[in-house]
């Protein structure tokens, strides 16, 4: 049960702090105000947003280790996986709007519930005792 609260705090912990960073860089990067000059529609500029999702990665990357190491769970560097989940979610999110509606975790709350599936996982998985794994390859 400690294994799963832990990986819950870490998960949600990492994501909060995604969340505000990805906030942060839509906010605070300039935007493109320009008049538009051309025969062509004129499309708001999409360049925060595009910052905003391709850092979310990263920033799961450095996070979840970091919070997983002031938690005191053994392994941190493993917390770093979920990013790859990440990137799956921030492709979605930049791909076309079609292939966002076939997606079924399009919604915020369903790619949250599963961003936090790994690090409950890992979580398990790092709260065996290091002598566990080495008895079952012996088959003592």
């Amino acid at each position: 049960m400690w294994a799963i609260s832990r990986g819950l705090a870490i998960g949600v912990s990492s994501a909060t702090i995604t969340a505000a960073v990805v906030v942060a860089i839509a906010k605070f990067t300039p935007v493109d105000d320009s008049p538009c000059d051309s025969d062509l529609a004129c499309l708001p500029d999409v360049r925060p947003v595009i910052y905003a999702l391709t850092c979310m990665p990263l920033v799961i990357a450095i996070v979840g280790p970091l919070i997983a190491r002031l938690v005191g769970a053994s392994r941190p560097l493993w917390f770093a996986v979920p990013a790859a989940w990440v990137v799956v979610l921030a492709c979605i999110g930049l791909g076309p709007a079609d292939g966002q509606d076939q997606w079924p975790f399009n919604d915020p709350f369903s790619s949250i519930a599963i961003l936090l599936a790994p690090y409950i996982a890992i979580a398990l998985r790092t709260s065996r005792p290091a002598h566990a794994d080495e008895v079952i390859r012996s088959g003592s």
